[in-house]
């Protein structure tokens, strides 16, 4: 976030790989994708998914950005999801009052 310039991207483009070679293996690095960063104001949410041990696919949303650890606004859900339960678990977070512009 917030590389101004080709070098800060180049060179968090390094640190990323170092890092993921290092933490994980030279062979979990599989590439980056670089888009423009946008400047509008709005709200920053966190969306994922990650496989866990004993659930299998799991899919997480809710409030993001810098505070995303302090607000703990998050959702999770099980695969699959159809549109009434991912809208159910979009309306379980607090962001999603802000979202619809209230």
């Amino acid at each position: 976030l917030n590389l101004h310039s080709r070098d800060a991207v180049e060179k968090a483009f390094v640190e990323m790989k170092e890092s993921v070679s290092r933490l994980a293996s030279p062979e979990g690095f599989e590439g980056v994708t670089v888009q423009p960063m946008i400047s509008l104001k709005g709200f920053e949410i966190i969306l994922g998914s990650s496989l866990d041990p004993q659930l299998g696919p799991v899919v997480l949303f809710g409030m993001g950005g810098s505070l995303v650890e302090v607000f703990k606004d998050s959702a999770l859900g099980l695969p699959p999801l159809n549109a009434n339960l991912a809208a159910k678990m979009l309306e379980s977070t607090k962001i999603y009052t802000a979202l619809k512009g209230v």
